[in-house]
């Protein structure tokens, strides 16, 4: 099955936006976003993170996600939630913790009985990777759940369950030798390789480095004392618009902030930005 564009959501808070005097609050906003283009396609504003479950099907509904995969942390994994991303003919892909404790363990358990011979099909190990002081390999396992028993609960309850997925992650320490396991459990209405999986996965990331980093420390987002009305709402919602067009210009060479100073110094390049719309 095509999996189409992925749009991975997940949410950033602003941290000086609450105010004490009024008890507001800090703004938190839940953003879609698409690795690889690294373009930001809509945003909701949510009170606190507690809020994402209801700020989630708010933001779905923004978009169109037939054929799409949508990529979704711990929080965004809700019945609901996957019933309405089948609804509009997408594919979701949910990372799975111990907030749905009955499910978690079966997922585990599953793992632990059926992975006896590790083939193509459901078993792929990535090359091992060294940076920052330390060695990573990751290991991506699947099963397909119409292979299993057991299952016929989550079956009916999950709209378009299809595939459980394991990523372990390996890390050896290169200054002290010390190796650590990581295990991380996600389900999924699509069906594809391991290898697919892991690609996927590890794209969802690119959410935190691509875009609230940028937001960060070279927008300053979470410097930003704005609190009164809806201003910081406005203000983050700017930053993701003059984000997709600085990518979107090709013609100046350089950083994202190398091109904020040109186009703060050159009006004809500010206006060139600008006609990208």
């Amino acid at each position: 099955m095509s999996k189409g564009v992925v749009i991975s959501i997940d949410g950033k808070t602003a941290r000086r936006s609450y105010d004490k005097s009024k008890k507001k609050k800090p703004l938190h906003m839940i953003a879609a976003w698409v690795h690889e283009n690294k373009l930001s396609l809509g945003q909701v504003a949510t009170d606190s993170k507690s809020n994402e479950i209801t700020a989630i099907p708010k933001l779905l509904k923004m978009l169109v996600l037939r054929k799409c995969l949508v990529v979704i942390d711990a929080e965004g994994c809700q019945k609901a939630i996957a019933k309405q991303i089948v609804g509009a003919e997408g594919n979701y892909l949910f990372c799975l913790k111990a907030n749905h404790p009955k499910f978690y363990d079966k997922v585990k358990k599953a793992f632990a009985n059926n992975l006896k011979g590790k083939t193509k099909s459901n078993f792929f190990e990535s090359v091992a990777e060294k940076g920052h002081g330390r060695i990573e390999k990751r290991f991506s396992s699947l099963i397909l759940i119409d292979e299993i028993d057991d299952f016929e609960e989550e079956i009916a309850i999950w709209n378009g369950l299809k595939s459980l997925i394991m990523i372990e992650t390996q890390v050896v320490d290169l200054s002290t030798g010390k190796e650590s396991t990581e295990k991380r459990f996600y389900i999924s209405s699509l069906v594809t390789s391991p290898e697919e999986f892991l690609t996927y996965i590890r794209g969802h990331w690119g959410i935190e480095t691509s875009l609230h980093w940028i937001l960060d420390v070279v927008m300053k987002e979470d410097d930003s004392r704005i609190r009164s009305n809806d201003g910081q709402e406005v203000f983050s919602t700017l930053r993701r618009m003059a984000l997709n067009y600085l990518r979107e210009e090709k013609t100046g060479k350089g950083s994202i902030k190398s091109k904020q100073l040109k186009a703060a110094l050159d009006e004809s390049y500010l206006e060139n930005i600008l006609n990208l719309c």
